[in-house]
């Protein structure tokens, strides 16, 4: 069990009403998942010590907890993150405490998915459940789920699919992403290791180059602007969010004169957003490219209208 993974209790006076577990994010605070500290005085079991906690931020989907008392953590954790990508492969394990009696427990399983409609609490389920299935898994509520070597969400709570299985669902960091401070959250792993590979793979090749007398710096740092715009074109998922704010920032005024006078339709993107839901990414991937075939037509055929050097649009159409 990771140290900065602890115990929590809540209690309606001195009545126990519900269990759960913590991850601690410094050195008096402990996030948990909302639903664990819903009575009126929390408790944090550390080292064997039930110590007094109060909530001090919260939203939604979790909570954060401040010890009453100063405590020597030995490890807060510092390896969450937003940007993991998640499919029916991502291989995930839960660490946590497990029954009232609060019992060490871990789960290992495959396939991350993400919810078949807008939950509240939750936006992905931990699919098959490999290691650790269990008929009860009260008490692993707020427990880490880890996935490539980064916490990429707290479990929220145990549901049944339609086999009768029992499964569990967990809150993406995404969810809970404003409690946390910069110091817990770190990059993605496999981006790093991809980033330490292409930094070695490239120097690698130019010391190559050099050595054989090829060595041309412009295939390496290329400094023209068809270098920036064919990035677009490498994968639409990565670059949609930037195209968008993009191309919200070019003035199209002048066109939309023109457009305007002549009774077209005018050129406007406000309509997309950049923050994208990846449910609706083929919709909006969709109606943002045609959108865009429509603002080239336009633009095309204004400016091939246009005699070259002799009189801006406005002009030109003007006196036409």
């Amino acid at each position: 069990m990771e140290n900065y993974v602890v115990r929590i209790k809540s209690y309606i006076g001195d009545k126990f009403i519900q269990n759960g577990t913590g991850i601690c994010i410094d050195n008096n605070l402990i996030l948990t998942a909302k639903h664990v500290v819903c009575g009126s005085k929390n408790k944090v079991i550390i080292n064997g010590k039930e110590i007094d906690a109060v909530i001090v931020e919260e939203n939604d989907v979790a909570a954060v907890l401040r010890l009453d008392k100063m405590v020597e953590i030995v490890k807060i954790a510092d390896i969450f993150t937003t940007d993991e990508m998640f499919d029916e492969n991502s291989i995930w394990n839960v660490n946590g405490y497990i029954t009232t009696e609060l019992l060490n427990h871990s789960m290992r399983g495959n396939g991350i998915m993400l919810a078949d409609s807008e939950e509240e609490y939750w936006d992905y389920y931990l699919a098959t459940t490999a290691i650790g299935k269990s008929r009860d898994y009260s008490g692993l509520s707020g427990s880490p789920v880890f996935c490539n070597n980064r916490i990429v969400g707290i479990l929220q709570m145990q549901t049944t699919n339609s086999n009768g299985e029992l499964g569990v669902r967990m809150s993406s960091v995404r969810m809970f992403r404003e409690l946390l401070e910069s110091k817990n959250i770190k990059e993605n792993h496999c981006k790093i290791i991809l980033k330490k590979a292409c930094c070695e793979f490239t120097i690698a090749q130019v010391d190559k180059n050099v050595k054989s007398y090829k060595y041309i710096p412009d295939i390496f740092v290329e400094e023209k602007d068809y270098k920036e715009s064919l990035r677009y074109f490498v994968d639409p998922m990565l670059f949609l969010k930037k195209s968008i704010k993009e191309v919200k920032g070019i003035n199209f005024t002048t066109y939309n004169y023109l457009l305007n006078k002549n009774q077209d339709k005018t050129i406007d993107f406000s309509q997309f957003d950049e923050n994208i839901n990846p449910k609706q990414f083929d919709e909006i991937y969709d109606a943002f490219l045609s959108e865009i075939n429509y603002v080239t037509e336009q633009i095309v055929g204004l400016e091939k209208n246009t005699p070259s050097g002799k009189y801006d649009l406005c002009e030109y159409y003007e006196k036409r």
